[in-house]
């Protein structure tokens, strides 16, 4: 959702001819990735170094695998929401107000495994909901994930990545205008 707001608060960098929005989304996402590595970083020496547990990924390159489809499938949305925040500023508004319940609905605050049985064939539907159980799987060893895959989250996350960006070339030079 930060990518939403990229281009209105770099607007005085495009003034040089060499600085594109699409580089105020690549930028504000790969920021955004870099900040949340390095506090998985952080948390996980203090983890093992205050607490002296075992905070070291069980499958480290399925745990960078996850992350980087949940990145590919977040810059997709975020050059989608990024135009759609410059040119039409009230459906901005209503993405922000969607995206609260989404929250709760992607295994956020609690694992697929705490929610009722009953609701996990719609909420399976979400391919957020399949990147985190994933990366929880990859992250600690014997987690159960057995109900999502990876493969679903990959087939969401490029069209979402395309869509993105094919939304963003469309509508690239109204943006400017704006």
């Amino acid at each position: 959702m930060t990518s939403q707001n990229s281009i209105k608060a770099n607007l005085g960098l495009f003034g040089f001819r060499q600085v594109k929005p699409f580089d105020a989304i690549v930028v504000r996402g790969i920021i955004e990735f870099g900040i949340l590595i390095f506090t998985m970083v952080v948390l996980a020496w203090l983890g093992a170094w205050f607490f002296a547990l075992p905070t070291l990924p069980h499958d480290p390159l399925k745990a960078l695998l996850v992350l980087a489809i949940l990145f590919s499938f977040g810059l997709g949305v975020g050059f989608a929401t990024a135009i759609i925040g410059v040119l039409y500023d009230e459906w901005a508004k209503l993405i922000n107000t969607l995206m609260r319940p989404l929250y709760f609905i992607s295994g956020i605050f609690f694992p697929l495994a705490a929610l009722p049985e009953q609701y996990h064939v719609y909420l399976l539907w979400n391919p957020l909901l399949h990147g985190l159980e994933q990366f929880r799987s990859a992250w600690i060893a014997g987690y159960p994930a057995d109900q999502t895959s990876l493969l679903y989250l990959a087939v969401w996350s490029l069209p979402a990545l395309l869509l993105g960006l094919v939304y963003f070339r469309a509508n690239r030079v109204r943006v400017l205008m704006s």
